[in-house]
């Protein structure tokens, strides 16, 4: 009987360790990475960056958002995938020289989106992306 409470109870402990686990996880080397997250919002400066971030940004409860993506590299290139639904999509793509500045769909309220940026060999340079409140129609720049 007290192996079948403790069997019972350690199945249900693994099934809360992996329901608490995300698909996607960062692999990367860095050289003088410099990373700014919130929820709202992830700002990446770095001399070398060269695999795969990742980073969850959550839309605020009271007004939709409009994913937001501005870059500038000086090498390399970075593809930007977005999932909000299970689906890993490509959003755009970075190059090296090109000052790239994309806007998405919108993002409804309290809905989480990962953000997955992938180089292509090593990049540097930097990257924002973010949920832009369409109330302000913010048009940024990359700082």
């Amino acid at each position: 009987m007290i192996r079948r409470i403790l069997c019972i109870i350690s199945v249900l402990a693994l099934l809360c360790l992996l329901s608490a686990c995300s698909a996607y996880a960062s692999h990367y080397k860095a050289f003088l990475f410099v990373q700014e997250e919130t929820k709202t919002q992830c700002k990446l400066s770095f001399e070398s960056l060269d695999g795969t971030y990742v980073h969850k940004l959550k839309a605020g409860r009271d007004s939709a958002c409009t994913l937001h993506v501005a870059a500038q590299l000086e090498e390399g290139s970075i593809r930007v995938y977005g999932d909000s639904m299970g689906e890993k999509q490509l959003l755009t793509t970075v190059q090296a020289g090109e000052p790239a500045e994309w806007y998405g769909d919108e993002i409804k309220n309290g809905q989480s989106v990962w953000i997955i940026l992938e180089t292509q060999g090593a990049a540097r340079g930097r990257i924002q992306v973010d949920l832009d409140n369409q109330e302000n129609g913010g048009k940024r720049n990359v700082a």
